[in-house]
């Protein structure tokens, strides 16, 4: 019984946390995976669609719905790379870079009410084990 307590401890905090994600993604026209996809390719410039599949460990037909969208809104630009003329490398544009860092800063908000009245030990040992039970998944 301990066990669904957590799950739906869990569930409620995920539940909140997307809430305001949303709420703070709105403002870019963009979704959850839609930033995840803009954090990858910023983070990777010069990445292809491909790469961000393994990355994201999603569908890559969302992917490419995602990266379609990030495209018509010119957070992203496609090129073709120079070493093979077959292969599209994706990156981001000033406006992409200022939008990821603009929800970034919204989700270290996000990040600071939810570790109020927590240690600084407690808030790394919670990582460690969210970061453990993800694992487990993947």
């Amino acid at each position: 019984m301990k066990n669904m307590s957590i799950c739906h401890s869990l569930t409620s905090v995920s539940q909140f946390i997307n809430s305001f994600v949303k709420n703070i993604l709105k403002e870019f026209q963009i979704n959850t995976l839609e930033s995840t996809v803009l954090r990858v390719i910023a983070d990777n410039e010069g990445i292809t669609q491909k790469g961000i599949v393994s990355n994201v460990f999603e569908e890559k037909t969302r992917i490419s719905k995602s990266v379609s969208k990030l495209l018509s809104l010119k957070y992203i630009e496609r090129r073709t790379s120079e070493n093979d003329s077959r292969a599209q490398k994706l990156y981001t544009t000033p406006l992409g870079l200022e939008v990821r860092d603009k929800f970034l800063e919204a989700f270290k908000r996000i990040d600071h009410d939810l570790f109020i009245g927590f240690t600084d030990e407690e808030s790394r040992v919670l990582d460690k084990l969210l970061i453990k039970m993800k694992d487990n998944f993947f």
